[in-house]
Order: structure tokens, then sequence, then C-alpha cells
């Protein structure tokens, strides 16, 4: 995960500083970028930043059916739909 947050980072620090501050090397890193990535693990890390994202702006106060609310605003397909009974 972290790996994909430095991939997808675009502020005002360098990715070599980025990757310091991660704890881990530019080397890692680039070999990270060179190796096969499976298509559901790329979507889990997505996912993930994007949690880590809501779950910081608000505070932390959202429960599962906010934040499942949350992710599918920005058309990420989470959760299954339950059936009212």
């Amino acid at each position: 995960m972290k790996f994909a947050f430095i991939a997808c980072y675009h502020g005002p620090l360098s990715r070599e500083r980025v990757c310091r501050l991660f704890g881990v090397s530019d080397r890692s890193f680039s070999a990270w970028r060179r190796s096969p990535v499976y298509a559901r693990k790329r979507q889990d890390d997505m996912l993930m930043i994007h949690i880590c994202a809501i779950n910081a702006q608000s505070r932390r106060s959202y429960g599962r059916p906010r934040m499942t609310e949350e992710l599918r605003a920005v058309a990420l397909s989470v959760g299954i739909v339950a059936l009212d009974v």
C-alpha cells in the first residue's frame, strides 16, 4: 500500500523524500513498479487509498454504511447489497 500511495502522490515533495518518509528505499519502489501487478491487487490498493483518505477527512467518524456510500459516490464498487426483509 505504501508503494501505491507513493506512485499516486503528486504533492510538493519529491518521490525520493516521500520514500524516505514511508521508510522504503527508492530502489525498492522502482523494483515494485517494474514487477507485474495483478488487477485484483491494484483494485485493493486503490480502494485502501480511498478508504484512508475518507477516514482522515471524516475524522474517523464514518461507519461501514456511510463509508460504503462515500466509496460508491466516487464510482467504486464495494460491499454487497443487502435485501430488506
